[in-house]
């Protein structure tokens, strides 16, 4: 890895080395668990100098004893690879969009890092989807595409949008951000603007943006997990692919054979919301190809 001082229109963070875990409190005074994921807690912290609140992820590196195998599962220098990854993406990389979850602060320690971000309110787009009306979803729906478009716009592809890492700014659910970041990849291939003069070969070494994973991640990724947001938006709950009859070939556009819960509610939702469904869906209900980003940004239930 790469790395040095920002540059460009606004400060970057810079990380706050702390000398043992428990200077952390000299920082942020920890309120509450909020979440527990694969790498690590997120907290609700307050910040001892200002009081304001906000969410810390402390995700703590593995230790391997001497002489034992390193794997995938136990290498903490992947652990670090992913965690610089993260925070020269949405640091260094994205400028500010509304509907991205912002980097407040960094601080690390030898064997834990801890990342602030702006607190959200503890409702995912799953609270969202029983409640959806044409007018909200059309809402909130386009404010993913756009942020979404946004990012690729950067070389930034998700490859993690579900309904759980897109949270709402308040308990109104009128305002979306995306979160969690850590399978993001950076392709500079992809990317038609640059913020603040990035240059990626300052902050990435070579093997850092050519392995295995970062090769198989296209842009399709991101809209195929789209469309299955969208059907969760239309359908009004959370759909598991798993748990309903898959459609045969005649009448896949129309869904037939698809659980009846899991039907787009077309009483609720216009036919260009339909549409939209037929071009970028799963694919019992999608009519060919997935398009372009441009294409389901431009789609007229969104214009």
């Amino acid at each position: 890895m790469a790395g040095r001082a920002g540059e460009g229109n606004h400060a970057f963070l810079r990380v706050k080395f702390l000398k043992n875990n428990g200077e952390i409190n000299n920082y942020y005074r920890c309120l509450d668990v909020l979440g527990e994921g694969a790498y690590g807690k997120t907290h609700e912290v307050e910040h001892v100098s200002n009081g304001r609140r906000y969410a810390m992820k402390v995700q703590r590196f593995e230790r391997v004893a001497p002489g034992a195998v390193v794997t995938p599962w136990n290498d903490p220098y992947g652990d670090v690879k992913r965690i610089y990854k993260e925070m020269v993406i949405l640091n260094v990389i994205l400028p500010r969009h509304r509907n991205i979850i912002e980097l407040k602060d960094l601080l690390m320690s030898v064997d834990t890092v801890y990342i602030v971000l702006e607190l959200c309110a503890s409702k995912c787009l799953s609270h969202f989807y029983p409640i959806a009306q044409n007018r909200s979803g059309r809402r909130i729906f386009k404010q993913i595409v756009e942020a979404t478009h946004f990012i690729h716009q950067h070389g930034v592809l998700h490859m993690d949008l579900h309904s759980e890492n897109i949270l709402f700014a308040d308990d109104t659910m009128t305002e979306s951000k995306i979160i969690d970041f850590g399978l993001a990849v950076y392709k500079p291939a992809l990317a038609v603007k640059v913020h603040a003069n990035f240059k990626h070969r300052e902050w990435f070494n070579i093997d850092d943006l050519s392995c295995l994973h970062e090769d198989l991640s296209v842009p399709q990724e991101d809209i195929r997990a789209l469309g299955h947001i969208l059907h969760c938006i239309l359908a009004g709950t959370d759909v598991y692919p798993g748990e309903f009859e898959q459609p045969g070939a005649i009448g896949e556009a129309e869904g037939e054979g698809v659980t009846p819960d899991y039907m787009p509610r077309m009483h609720i939702f216009d036919r260009k919301a339909k549409d939209l469904l037929e071009l970028i869906g799963p694919e019992y209900f999608r009519r060919g190809a997935l398009p372009t980003i441009d294409k389901v940004l431009t789609h007229p239930w969104l214009a």
